[in-house]
């Protein structure tokens, strides 16, 4: 992770480390969403029930937790593992609404794996008929980020309009 200036790299390692060592001490840690990447399955303010993983455990289509080159904590669905030149592990990893995935995530950023989403009606639970159908739908239907990308822009643009 590249170093800010006036120390700022370090604070930024320093929440990852904090978000695990929460997880550690209570075996999850709880955290409200931001952005639109993961719509539906993950909404604006819902919150999300993170636990502990291990790299034998992870399977495509989790929602794995993790902490980005810039110290930002992004939730997004594992799509796969693959080895780097030097045989290291890594993988790749998308929000269901972006149209490219992200740059590569290795197993020391991977903070938790999603186990309970809180929206403000209802929990839902990972094993839940919607979330057994929408990994599946996300993962092998190509086309369906460019759909929910373009159905947000277009809500987005409508709702821009409708405010005073």
């Amino acid at each position: 992770m590249p170093e800010n200036s006036k120390g700022r790299g370090r604070s930024i390692v320093q929440i990852g480390d904090a978000v695990r060592r929460q997880i550690q001490a209570k075996q999850q840690v709880i955290l409200t969403a931001h952005g639109q990447s993961m719509f539906p399955y993950i909404q604006q303010g819902d919150r999300c029930t993170f636990i502990d993983w291990n790299t034998a455990d992870l399977k495509k289509g989790d929602v794995v937790l993790y902490q980005s080159q810039t110290g930002t904590l992004v939730a997004h669905r594992l799509l796969a593992d693959k080895r780097d030149e030097l045989s290291h592990l890594f993988y790749i990893i998308k929000g269901d609404t972006n149209l490219k995935s992200d740059p590569p995530v290795y197993p020391d950023q991977i903070i938790g794996v999603l186990a309970h989403i809180k929206p403000s009606r209802r929990v839902i639970r990972i094993s839940h008929l919607f979330c057994r159908i929408w990994c599946p739908f996300v993962l092998h239907i190509s086309f369906a980020s460019r759909l929910l990308h373009k159905y947000l822009t277009f809500r987005n643009r409508i709702s821009k309009r409708i405010r005073p």
